[in-house]
């Protein structure tokens, strides 16, 4: 019988692994892989995508911007490209200014003085629209969990050293690991990490739109 996928978002009781797959199919054969290599069928859940989104949420905010804390990994290169124009423009708006409302002496001085305040203004300012940007934006980045479907597959309290074999042979796009309902390891993420993301995101021009 194949499980339906659910969006129940239980919390895995005791230590549980939480692994994500790109369709049912696959997640139906670990599932009975598993049972046949021993672990009880109510071990095992299929299509809980809650649980296994929360755990990429989790690491998203982990992985945010020291520059903009409020910015998740999926919207940095967003926010920074956005971010960058805006700052650059600010710096010329600011170089204006300076000439036309300071008198610190030297006009170079006085560009510079607006430059310096002007700019990181706008930089803040486009961190944050290229923030909402890349939240909105259609082609941006979708969790392992809405895109595949999760299994997973509480603990034994005995030894089982094939659960993670067999898990990892069907190429889990996310592997997690539970203790008692919280998230405490990532084993395994097909994708870069934030800042490959965010490099990528800035030279590559095809990802701007």
């Amino acid at each position: 019988m194949t499980a339906v996928p659910d969006d129940r978002g239980h919390r895995p009781a005791g230590r549980a692994l939480v692994a994500v797959y790109r369709d049912l199919g696959v997640a139906s054969s670990v599932r009975d892989e598993l049972m046949a290599g021993g672990i009880e069928g109510s071990a095992v859940t299929i299509g809980d995508r809650a649980t296994a989104a929360r755990a990429e949420m989790t690491q998203e905010l982990d992985e945010s911007l020291t520059v903009f804390p409020f910015v998740a990994g999926t919207q940095a290169a967003s926010a920074l490209r956005v971010a960058v124009v805006v700052g650059v423009l600010g710096v010329f708006v600011g170089l204006a200014l300076g000439l036309a409302l300071f008198d610190f002496g030297a006009g170079w001085m006085n560009a510079l003085a607006g430059a310096a305040i002007v700019g990181p203004l706008f930089t803040v300012v486009g961190g944050v629209v290229g923030g909402g940007i890349g939240a909105e934006s259609p082609t941006g980045e979708a969790v392992a969990a809405q895109e595949g479907v999760p299994l997973e597959v509480v603990i034994p309290a005995g030894p089982s050293p094939k659960l993670h074999e067999t898990l990892l042979r069907w190429a889990p796009r996310r592997l997690d690991e539970y203790r008692d309902g919280e998230h405490v390891a990532t084993l395994v993420d097909e994708r870069p990490s934030t800042a490959r993301r965010l490099g990528r995101g800035v030279t590559d021009p095809s990802s701007w739109s």
